[in-house]
């Protein structure tokens, strides 16, 4: 048991390695904070100043705070990207053959996806906070940081399972990216309180990630008592579970079918 352990642990540390390494070949801290991560803030002042038009402080505040973590969304939903990338590269069966388990390299490989959201939406933070006056609430302003790093975890894990549904069809991976981010900013409250929303629209939301951590983090910064804050976690932290165990369980059933039918390294 320890050592199977072991065996999974240094395999979701050398894939996450390979992941990171990907991505610092991506940018370098010059392009990144003059190129995407002035694209990230510009979107967050977009909203927010649609804010200030639409509506006062409170809207402003309300769309400031959910774009700002709607931001590491994005990137923490490009996990789909990472589930698909052996198939599109035709290495699949080569991963599959690999001594070790190959549904923890596949749900390891973009965790680098991760660390990115949480970087992006803590440094937009930085810059979003002084610039609309948007009061953070002393002491408890600590618990900001791990409550987004549970949502971008989340995010990933739900991005894992999209990748799943659509490994067969590599190609499909950006459309399929874009329209899995899209649904979390439209309905998990970035942008519009889930209450917005038809009954049965609503209680939907209930499962998707972002919705509980986006909502422990609205209550935080309001003041709201530390009970209805960790109840808020807890349930983030039970959807991304959940997302996970949906998204191996799925990877497990579609490729021990292509291996039968030796279409791993197919695509359509």
């Amino acid at each position: 048991m320890t050592g199977a352990l072991t065996s999974r642990l240094a395999i979701t540390r050398k894939a996450a390695g390979l992941g990171f390494a990907e991505y610092r070949a991506s940018y370098t801290l010059r392009s990144w904070i003059f190129g995407w991560g002035l694209r990230l803030v510009f979107q967050v002042i977009f909203f927010a100043t649609i804010g200030k038009v639409v509506g006062g402080e409170d809207t402003v505040r309300y769309l400031a705070i959910g774009n700002i973590v709607g931001v590491g969304t994005i990137e923490s939903a490009a996990s789909v990207l990472s589930i698909v990338r052996d198939r599109r590269n035709g290495t699949m069966s080569l991963l599959i053959a690999a001594p070790g388990d190959h549904l923890v390299a596949l749900l390891s490989r973009g965790l680098d996806n991760v660390l990115a959201g949480f970087i992006s939406s803590m440094a937009v933070m930085l810059v979003i906070v002084p610039v609309f006056g948007i009061p953070l609430p002393g002491a408890a302003t600590l618990a900001v940081a791990p409550i987004i790093a549970l949502v971008c975890f989340s995010v990933y894990c739900y991005g894992a399972f999209i990748g799943a549904i659509v490994m067969r069809f590599p190609n499909a991976g950006w459309g399929a990216l874009n329209v899995s981010y899209l649904l979390l900013m439209a309905f998990t409250g970035i942008d519009v309180p889930v209450s917005y929303w038809p009954g049965a629209i609503g209680g939907l939301t209930a499962l998707f990630p972002v919705t509980h951590g986006l909502s422990a983090l609205r209550h935080l910064l309001a003041g709201a008592p530390a009970g209805s804050v960790l109840g808020q976690v807890a349930l983030e932290a039970a959807v991304s579970v959940g997302w996970l165990a949906a998204a191996a369980l799925l990877l497990a059933v579609l490729i021990k079918r292509d291996r039968r039918s030796g279409g791993l390294d197919t695509s359509r």
